[in-house]
């Protein structure tokens, strides 16, 4: 039979561990106890040895028959050690408090020897003065020789080995005598230790100062440290802290009183005295701080003396009353003040319950229940102070649907396209597939469902005696999950979708679902000879791109000729990847050449849409295709023959050149320029030429080719041209770019805004603050000032007046010119003898490693959500992408590694200065620097391989 009881349990121990009881408090508001409580117990502390069952079995059900506190039989007994044969010392354990660890290793250096005195008897001779007794009264004194008996105390030579040290209070008992005989044998605690033999000491054994020696037991006549050797004790006395823990009157608050002692004591561990707490069953959440804590034992062991401390927070004593919302039910609650707080003012809780005229109120049961409160140890508690009767509820409503649902097949069909695409909802983990009943076709605003009639159920009355009408009936238990909306009782679709809709016992399953088909979407060009297609990707469980619906979409739009199935099938292999497909042609008509040929592009050139193309010598243009079926020639995707004027085909000029290749009759670029189709020809212009001015007005100019300018090119301008660029007057704060050279008549005023690039030369007059990049030679007439120049050539002058003041130049093969600087000391700064454009390509490849580097972690980060998300087509997307990314990262950094080898290389370059370099100058070349400090006249820089280092030499 269980036995179960409500209430606080403690275990009761002798000092020794010998035996075991339990002690039981009941309570009926604690927690529910039985056997297996008693054992749990036993267990936590520890105590595993000599437990009688029977006993702890008899202990339970007295603890569940019992209404006053009780303490059991001895639970558990352990076996008391034996002595031998002699006098034994049983030793009380030499133990010090964890405070005086400190004091305890001073007294232990001390090595102070003991004094151990001992009281004998002796015989001393005196002379003692007496009467004589003569016959006569008044006889005459005299003195005799007498020998008597006298106590006196010698010092007993002992060893002053000290074997062990401990803490004892004044009184304590530091060990028991006795004398035994027999075979010594060791005992066992309750906990399962063992238990020595009491000690056997022959001879004589010594107290010594502060012991106090009575009958069996040795005491401490101090507290202090007792000291014990082989054969004696002493004790040197030292006052602990002294201190305690308990509750107040009211059980709100927990109190510390301490005593101080010596001073040189440690204040007892915060630790300690919250475990102390622990055991009053106090709850640490109501302490105050461990720094307060400290702080008051700190200050009170200082000062001396006694003190009490609150150890508890403040908190004013308070109550509430609670009324649900049917005022059915009214509660009180009480929460008892601690710490400086205020304590609770019960008289004005009984006022302000009376105050509510509750009827049928128990007064009495409520009054005593409130006192009960105020004496137990609880901090807070709730009394009911009535409970009226709750109104009925009336019957649920009905859901009434309003779509038409899709047939079992179809549904099947989408159930199975969801788990073969693996498609994601968010309610799926709540609503999964196999869950779903039907589903409907839905638009955005459409109407779903709407709710029935309420019906009323029976009236409650509430604890004033007042009727309180009956509850309408449940509103159905929906589950409604995303792109749902309810308004004013309908429920209508937020999305275009499908509804998903499920029923089980009542409880109803909704949700709106993505689900759209691919739209596949046909575009022709201006002159119907290419068709695109376009797609947008199904949404959610829509149906995918296949072959059959493209094929589909094509002959609804009437496109039958040119059809290319190979695109197509790449067309459905890019949706199956998740790509984005966009104006992919899938069809392509046959533009008419020559008598039965065709022409194919194979450049973006179309007549009537686009008549002109960017061309490089040597590009392929188109190719030339026979037709093979005798006829004219040509058509387009819609089926329609075409036939160029007067039957006749394209005519070609000499820069398109003919060319037969492996079979294929090719048509190529003969030259760089604009490809251009015009009244039936097909030509390249290689060359523009602008008269006057290039302005915002007239717009930025590019061109494949050459390009001439007869007048200026004003700031914010940009020129390309894919061959050579002449500007016969002034370049303003504008970007001149040539794949060949730039030729500028007069020079360049650059407001630190032009930029000149060119593939091979550049001649110009004088540039001021402009960026120059050039892979040729540099030709100056003049002046280059505060210019910023990459040179993969040369800056030669053949004038000695020529002149570089300021800005940054790096030249790999060298610089003529006729001085560098200023009077000013103008700074300078000129880099030399190694290929700049290696540096540039460093410096990309080294940007390029870097974001690869920072993009990497962000796609650790996508591939987690995705593989949580179990989205298999990203997953596999972004781990391609991630392994392309770590091999272009090696291949970068490999490449890295060549062009670094590469720009250390050295060329042969000399700086040839005719007339003066001047102060402020600095030549920089593989990392050394030479700075100018004084005038060089006729001199030529140059850096030496062999030392490395950049030396001087005359110019002759």
């Amino acid at each position: 039979m269980s036995f179960e009881f409500n209430g606080k349990l403690s275990v009761q121990t002798d000092e020794k561990y010998l035996s075991a009881k339990i002690h039981f408090t009941p309570i009926s508001s604690q927690e529910s106890h039985n056997l297996a409580s008693l054992q749990a117990l036993l267990e936590k502390e520890g105590i595993v040895y000599g437990i009688d069952q029977a006993v702890l079995e008899k202990t339970a059900e007295e603890f569940s028959e019992t209404m006053e506190p009780y303490l059991s039989d001895v639970i558990a007994k352990g076996n008391p050690p034996q002595g031998g044969t002699g006098q034994t010392y049983e030793f009380s354990p030499f133990a010090t408090p964890k405070n005086l660890q400190t004091v305890l290793k001073k007294i232990m250096s001390m090595k102070k020897a003991p004094v151990i005195m001992k009281t004998i008897s002796v015989k001393v001779t005196k002379d003692k003065r007496v009467k004589d007794k003569g016959l006569f009264k008044g006889g005459k004194e005299k003195i005799i020789t007498v020998e008597e008996e006298e106590q006196k105390r010698i010092r007993v030579d002992v060893s002053d080995e000290v074997l062990d040290i401990g803490f004892f209070e004044k009184g304590a008992v530091i060990c028991r005598m006795s004398s035994s005989t027999g075979e010594a044998k060791k005992g066992k605690d309750i906990r399962g230790n063992d238990l020595l033999p009491p000690e056997i000491i022959e001879g004589e054994f010594w107290p010594g100062k502060n012991i106090i020696k009575e009958k069996t037991e040795i005491l401490a006549g101090e507290t202090g440290f007792v000291r014990k050797g082989k054969n004696w004790l002493d004790l040197l006395p030292f006052e602990n802290h002294s201190w305690s823990v308990f509750r107040s009157d009211n059980k709100a608050d927990c109190l510390l009183e301490l005593t101080a002692g010596n001073k040189f004591a440690a204040p007892p561990e915060v630790s300690e005295i919250k475990q102390a707490v622990l055991q009053l069953g106090v709850s640490q959440d109501v302490l105050v701080s461990d720094r307060k804590i400290m702080q008051f034992l700190g200050s009170s062991c200082r000062s001396g003396g006694t003190h009490t401390f609150c150890l508890t927070k403040d908190r004013d004593g308070s109550f509430d009353i609670e009324v649900n919302s049917l005022s059915t039910e009214a509660k009180l609650h009480l929460y008892k003040g601690s710490g400086k707080g205020r304590s609770l003012n019960l008289k004005q809780a009984w006022n302000r319950v009376l105050d509510l005229k509750i009827v049928h109120f128990e007064a009495e049961r409520i009054k005593k229940e409130i006192l009960d409160f105020h004496g137990s140890e609880d901090k807070e508690t709730t009394i009911l102070l009535a409970a009226g009767q709750d109104p009925r509820r009336g019957d649920d409503r009905e859901i009434l649907i309003e779509v038409e649902y899709l047939s079992e097949d179809d549904v099947g069909s989408i159930k199975d396209r969801i788990k073969e695409l693996k498609v994601l909802a968010p309610s799926f983990k709540d609503f999964p597939v196999d869950k779903i009943e039907k589903m409907a076709p839905v638009k955005k605003g459409m109407k779903l469902f709407q709710l029935g009639k309420q019906k009323g159920g029976k009236d409650g009355r509430d604890i004033y005696g007042n009727i309180i009408q009956g509850i309408e009936g449940n509103d159905p238990i929906l589950n409604i999950y995303e792109n749902i909306s309810i308004q004013d009782e309908v429920a209508t679709s937020k999305i275009n979708g499908i509804l998903d809709f499920a029923c089980d016992n009542m409880i109803y399953y909704l949700r709106v679902r993505e689900h759209e088909d691919a739209r596949i979407m046909v575009s022709l060009s201006d002159n119907s000879m290419t068709a695109y297609v376009s797609f947008l990707s199904p949404q959610g469980s829509g149906k995918p791109v296949s072959l059959e619906s493209i094929h589909s979409v094509l002959e609804e739009k009437g496109i039958v000729k040119g059809i290319l199935e190979d695109e197509i099938r790449k067309i459905v292999t890019l949706a199956e990847e998740g790509q984005i497909v966009t104006d992919y042609p899938v069809a392509e008509g046959k533009m008419p050449f020559l008598e039965e040929q065709t022409l194919k592009f194979l450049v973006d050139l179309e007549p009537g849409t686009k008549d002109n193309v960017p061309v490089d010598a040597g590009d392929l243009i188109a190719e030339i295709q026979k037709q093979g079926d005798g006829e004219s020639t040509g058509y387009n995707v819609l089926g329609e023959q075409l036939y160029s004027e007067n039957d006749k085909g394209l005519e070609r000029e000499d820069n398109v050149l003919l060319e037969e290749v492996e079979g294929r009759t090719l048509l190529k670029s003969g030259t760089k320029g604009l490809l251009c189709l015009e009244n039936g020809k097909l030509y390249i212009k290689e060359k523009q030429t602008i008269r006057g001015d290039i302005s915002r007005t007239t717009g930025n100019l590019q061109f494949p080719g050459s390009i001439a300018i007869s007048g200026s090119v004003l700031s914010g301008i940009f020129v390309k041209a894919g061959k050579d660029l002449t500007v016969m007057e002034v370049v303003e704060a504008s970007l001149l770019s040539a794949g060949g050279s730039i030729i500028i008549g007069k020079g360049v005023k650059g407001d630190h805004k032009a930029v000149l690039r060119a593939g091979e030369n550049i001649t110009l007059g004088f540039a001021e603050a402009t960026n120059i990049m050039v892979n040729g030679v540099l030709y100056l007439k003049k002046a280059l000032m505060n210019c910023v120049i990459k040179c993969n050539g040369k800056i030669e002058s053949d004038s000695g007046n020529t002149r570089i003041i300021g800005g940054h130049l790096k030249v790999k093969n060298g610089i003529t010119v006729g001085s560098i600087g200023s009077e000013s000391e103008t700074k300078t700064y000129i880099s030399f003898g190694q290929d700049y454009l290696v540096e540039d390509q460093i410096n990309v490849v080294t940007k390029e490693i870097d974001q690869i580097t920072q993009a990497l972690p962000e796609i650790e980060s996508h591939l987690k959500l995705a593989g949580e998300k179990r989205n298999q087509k990203k997953l596999m997307a972004l781990r391609k992408k991630k392994v392309q990314m770590l091999k272009v990262l090696e291949k970068q950094g490999i490449k890295n590694f060549f062009l670094k080898e590469k720009f250390e290389i050295h060329f042969d370059s000399m700086i040839k200065v005719s007339n003066t370099v001047f102060p402020g100058v600095t030549f920089e070349s593989h990392g050394r620097t030479y700075t100018v400090k004084q005038k060089l006249n006729s001199i030529i820089i140059y850096f030496d391989s062999k030392t490395g280092k950049i030396l001087t030499k005359p110019l002759i």
